[in-house]
């Protein structure tokens, strides 16, 4: 309890020295048969202050990859060591045990696994959903241990741009304000700015000409589409993908994947869930779970430059694209 206004001695007034363990309740002067007091009220107020208990402070979201010790900048994902543990009554799941692994800038990954491998878990946590039981994960260099929900919500909004195998749009709202919501969330208050992001990430996954169109209206694949558009509309250090092609058909996977694809040879960090390996083709890299921990990962293709069976889009393909964002 700290000293109110109402008791607070004067300015010359002294005080007895206070206890050596957390700050009390401080009386004035004691009476004059104690003994004579020795600290002025100044040195006293900085005496409480210095014993009062600090409270750990998070890694404020601004910390960026760099202010980190002992991380490269190029470092989007960096997992140490981590363990995850459920309590099911008197028995405990691990889910995750001891994975580690970095993700740099500009990979796509894809991570594998049968049900129960513990792949979704470590999408969780890579999502800044959940947080480990032991060890440590970087996002784009931020520590996200000791968070609070707010400071994790902030994270994944600005960080992390989401794609779910259900879609997970707004049914009674057009496709453009879907995909403007990650930046009304994200305290962008101009809407003529929102709406200019949010039809720059429409025509990046080329539905330039579906922008008012309600979810009912538009394929599965162009549904998932305006998924991916607004997953990017933020900007965000990377894209997480849960199984992003489980509800799809053949022709509407493929196009999916190339829109991924292009959105990864363009310099994003994609990191995508799947148990398909036709669709883990796609990826960079991939790494295989059984049972929380990592049995396999090989490369497939190098960090830089266009991920395995892209298909560069031609002159005239390129031109249209330029020609529909200029308009913007």
């Amino acid at each position: 309890m700290s000293l109110s206004d109402r008791d607070a001695p004067d300015a010359d007034e002294t005080v007895d020295e206070p206890p050596t363990g957390p700050a009390t309740l401080v009386t004035k002067s004691a009476p004059a048969h104690t003994a004579p007091p020795t600290r002025t009220l100044k040195s006293f107020r900085q005496r409480v202050t210095s014993l009062a208990p600090a409270r750990p402070a998070a890694v404020p979201a601004t910390t960026g990859p760099a202010a980190t010790a002992g991380l490269s900048p190029n470092d989007v994902i960096v997992v140490q060591r981590v363990v995850k543990t459920y309590a099911l009554g008197d028995i405990e799941v691990h889910a995750l045990q001891g994975v580690s692994l970095t993700i740099e800038r500009g990979d796509f990954v894809a991570i594998m696994g049968a049900s129960g491998s513990g792949k979704s878990t470590l999408m969780n946590i890579l999502g800044c959903l959940d947080l480990p039981t032991k060890g440590r994960y970087f996002l784009d260099g931020v520590d996200v241990r000791g968070m609070t929900e707010d400071e994790l919500s902030d994270v994944r909004n600005r960080k992390i741009g989401f794609v779910f195998q259900s879609f997970n749009l707004i049914p009674r709202t057009e496709a453009i304000v879907n995909v403007e919501l990650p930046l009304i969330y994200g305290g962008l208050r101009h809407k003529g700015d929102r709406r200019k992001r949010a039809e720059r990430a429409m025509i990046a996954v080329g539905l330039a000409e579906r922008l008012h169109h309600l979810p009912s209206e538009l394929s599965g694949g162009q549904q998932q589409r305006v998924a991916v558009a607004r997953a990017i509309a933020t900007n965000p250090a990377m894209i997480l993908a849960d199984e992003p092609t489980g509800n799809l058909d053949t022709t509407a996977t493929h196009e999916v994947m190339e829109i991924f694809g292009r959105l990864n040879a363009d310099g994003r960090t994609v990191v995508m869930i799947t148990h398909e390996d036709d669709v883990a083709a796609h990826a960079k890299r991939v790494i295989r779970l059984v049972d929380g921990q990592i049995v396999d990962d090989h490369r497939q293709g190098p960090v830089q430059g266009p991920p395995p069976r892209y298909h560069a889009p031609t002159a005239i393909e390129a031109a249209a694209h330029h020609a529909a964002r200029s308009t913007i």
